[in-house]
């Protein structure tokens, strides 16, 4: 059990070390490359290197001490004990195992709150490396070399990743912007203006950035883009509040993933991947997760966009987020993946464990689509989709569920009176409905052609100009009753009282003229005897 412990602490240093990805950037031969938070990569790995060993020292004498029991011995000395010692044995089990934990937990708090005081103080452009930086890339941009238009990009790119505050950064910021639209790169150069907004929102150059975003979206930009015009004008117009960098980097990829611009996709993740190097334990890291398995969906990655919606599931269990990720992977499963019994098993978990969420109902109604259409489980299908009318009667998919939960009882199931009673109950559960009416009709097909219950038929047909006169098929289902009761019924009476219901509910119906004829035609007949 030990060697488990201790293989569970490699695995978790191992887990930081690839979800803390180190970022250096491109700086001169004699410059010290170091991440975003102040800390060389090499003295990161050593502190992680260090937690490793220590936390590996604490326990490597106990794990000794297990071995030298054989199995055979442990085997041996299980099969005497009584059920009270191997209650023993478990508890005390499961203490090495919460002090292990406890203790894990205690260092890692205290290596993330250093990383956050390393953090706080903010790498500004005003250090005269960064001035003379700065003047480099200068030259690069005046040159007006082509050729040297993406060097220039990756440079200005690093020095704002170096350098987070500062006039130099808000020019470079600018610069970046302006370069990416002088190489006809709309999108990129889009994103950097939204940049600039968010990250500098006291800069001396805001309204000069604000006015050259609005000129952009005016021009002539790609459809994708001039389709969100409103929306980037909403986001020109909101002021943007001085706030820490996190908080206004967090706001950044919040607006490029909302405008939902497909060319921005790959832009936003890896946003969010630099956002995670340089703030692993913000707590905003549940939606940056969720975000990051949301563009993949995008992009039609699915094994991609379902791992990290196991792993807002699993790495943040507490979130409110977890429910959308759950219904998010069982989306992205059921689709190209075709694993559909798992999707619909995730989708069953949004509705079983967070009821309560706007998601549920249609998680009821997917599972059901999923479980009749894929699993052919016809049966289960008719349950989930009467389980979703009972938890969730007024909801907008009460209705459409009773639709499709009568379909499957008359074309898979075959049990025609549960299929008529679903049809019913949309009359009686929601009555204003307008859809009442295609479900009497639906109800009446059934009845006269599997049930062969003429008079149930013609009961359903009358009722959709009784309950619903203004149905499109209100007359032509009155003429069908009447057609029944003639011919099937013998009820020429009948017929009469139903075609008159034509003539005086609908006199302008462009047939009106025949159908008054064919009333006197059935009054001859009836008087003839």
């Amino acid at each position: 059990m030990m060697s488990k412990m201790l293989n569970l602490i490699s695995f978790v240093v191992i887990f930081i070390t690839l979800f803390l990805p180190l970022q250096s950037f491109g700086q001169d031969s004699d410059s010290v490359i170091t991440t975003p938070t102040g800390i060389s990569p090499e003295e990161l790995n050593k502190q992680l290197e260090a937690l490793s060993n220590e936390l590996n020292s604490k326990y490597t004498a106990r794990e000794d001490s297990l071995k030298m029991l054989q199995k055979s011995e442990i085997d041996s000395l299980t099969q005497k004990m009584s059920s009270k010692h191997l209650l023993i044995l478990d508890s005390l089990r499961s203490a090495i195992t919460q002090e292990l934990t406890d203790m894990f937990e205690e260092e890692k708090k205290a290596l993330t709150e250093s990383m956050k005081f390393k953090m706080s103080s903010s790498r500004s452009s005003d250090s005269e490396t960064a001035k003379n930086y700065f003047g480099f890339i200068k030259l690069l941009v005046e040159s007006e070399e082509k050729d040297l238009f993406d060097d220039a990009i990756i440079e200005m790119d690093n020095f704002t990743k170096l350098y987070w505050s500062g006039k130099l950064s808000e020019d470079v910021q600018l610069m970046m912007a302006e370069m990416y639209e002088k190489k006809k790169m709309q999108f990129e150069a889009l994103a950097s203006y939204i940049k600039f907004i968010h990250l500098y929102p006291s800069s001396s150059k805001g309204d000069q950035a604000r006015a050259d975003l609005v000129s952009f979206i005016s021009g002539k930009v790609n459809k994708s883009i001039s389709e969100k015009q409103s929306q980037l004008t909403r986001i020109v117009g909101i002021p943007q509040q001085e706030k820490p960098y996190q908080d206004k980097y967090f706001a950044y990829i919040q607006t490029i993933y909302n405008l939902e611009i497909s060319k921005l996709n790959d832009w936003t993740l890896n946003e969010i991947k630099y956002f995670n190097s340089i703030l692993p334990d913000d707590e905003r890291q549940p939606q940056i997760a969720y975000w990051y398995a949301k563009l993949h969906e995008r992009l039609k990655h699915e094994k991609e966009s379902s791992f990290f919606a196991s792993k807002v599931i699993l790495g943040y269990p507490n979130s409110p987020l977890v429910p959308d990720a759950y219904f998010l992977k069982a989306t992205i499963l059921t689709g190209k993946l075709g694993k559909h019994d798992d999707a619909a098993s995730n989708y069953l978990i949004v509705v079983d464990k967070y009821p309560t969420h706007g998601l549920a109902a249609l998680s009821l109604y997917n599972a059901a689509t999923i479980q009749t259409e894929r699993l052919k489980d016809h049966s289960e299908a008719v349950r989930t989709f009467r389980r979703l009318v009972d938890e969730y009667p007024t909801d907008t998919l009460a209705v459409p569920a009773l639709l499709k939960g009568a379909k499957v009882l008359t074309n898979k199931v075959k049990d025609y009176k549960d299929a008529r009673r679903f049809y019913h109950l949309i009359t009686t559960k929601y009555p204003n409905d307008p859809r009442g009416g295609e479900a009497l009709k639906l109800s009446g097909n059934v009845a006269e052609s599997k049930q062969k219950d003429v008079d149930a038929a013609i009961k359903d047909y009358i009722g959709v100009h009784e309950k619903y006169p203004n149905d499109s098929e209100a007359i032509e289902l009155l003429i069908k009753a009447a057609q029944l009761q003639e011919k099937k019924k013998k009820d020429l009476s009948g017929a009469v009282t139903t075609l008159q219901m034509i003539v005086k509910k609908y006199a302008s119906y462009k047939d009106v003229g025949k159908i008054q004829k064919q009333i006197d035609k059935l009054n001859e007949k009836i008087s003839k005897g």
